[in-house]
């Protein structure tokens, strides 16, 4: 397995308000960068869909996200540097991946990230 080395970011109960109302979701959904990304999602509203990015790596070049309104669990991974959208799996096949990546053989140093997020309240 190989060691991760880019930087993860993870929903945290400390991240701003702001992304939790309608205005974060109406900024990308008119910003003119973010139009082909829309596009290969369908067209939809990020508004209505309820857009969630859960977690970005690498300064966010990969975006998870969900779309709360689905009222599924379903996780979705948007590369934006090729705006490419794929289905990546459940929130558990998200959890699992975290885990892989978040603990490096290299080192030998061992986390309990997974522990952590499996046990905890995550949503």
């Amino acid at each position: 397995m190989d060691c991760y080395l880019g930087r993860i970011f993870i929903y945290r109960d400390t991240i701003d308000a702001y992304y939790f109302f309608n205005i974060s979701n109406i900024e990308i959904q008119e910003d003119p960068d973010c139009q082909e990304f829309i596009k290969n999602m369908g067209n939809i509203n990020l508004v209505e869909k309820k857009y969630f990015v859960l977690a970005g790596i690498n300064e966010y070049r990969f975006q998870y996200f969900m779309l709360l309104e689905n009222n599924n669990d379903i996780i979705y991974e948007w590369d934006t540097d090729t705006d490419e959208v794929k289905e990546f799996g459940t929130l558990f096949d998200f959890l699992k991946f975290y885990r892989q990546i978040t603990i490096c053989p290299i080192t030998g140093e061992e986390n309990n990230d997974f522990k952590e997020l499996t046990t905890g309240r995550l949503l």
